[in-house]
């Protein structure tokens, strides 16, 4: 980054704080044009943001263990889409271990993928792989996060 740059982001940070402060109920309605109004359209819309994400096999609708099934299994998944899947899933169950449901068998609600290593979501690995496009998506939930579970919609 450029020296003279920083204090330019520093202004827009504490712009955009006291924005936050001025008008709580600005974030809630940029909450719903972004990321809709329930769950499965947040997770629908956070996928389509990363470009190796869109139409993959349960982004839309959202549903997670084809997705799971699909980063673990396709030979479409590049490296920069292996981590912007694993962020993915994340956001949908931020304590779940995906590699677990992965290797578990069906009969326990897994996937029978018995081989499959899938470490968890690491950001400085992902930044690592991603492009331009990829890191905007991130950022996109970054500056305007949700949590599945506070959202309306379907259960996990």
């Amino acid at each position: 980054m450029v020296e003279n740059e920083k204090p330019k982001l520093t202004r827009q940070l504490a712009e955009h704080i006291e924005d936050e402060f001025k008008h709580p109920n600005s974030k809630l309605t940029a909450d719903v044009e972004r990321w809709g109004e329930d769950t499965a359209q947040a997770m629908t819309r956070l996928c389509r943001a990363f470009p190796t994400l869109r139409g993959a096999p349960g982004s839309e609708p959202w549903d997670a263990l084809p997705f799971l099934h699909w980063l673990c299994t396709s030979a479409a998944v590049t490296p920069a889409c292996y981590h912007a899947g694993k962020f993915v899933l994340q956001i949908w169950d931020a304590v779940e271990d995906w590699q677990a449901v992965a290797r578990a068998t069906i009969e326990e609600g897994g996937l029978g993928l018995s081989e499959v290593d899938l470490e968890p979501f690491n950001i400085v690995a992902a930044r690592a792989r991603w492009d331009e496009d990829h890191t905007a998506a991130f950022a996109s939930w970054i500056a305007l996060p949700f949590w599945p579970e506070r959202l309306p919609g379907i259960e996990r």
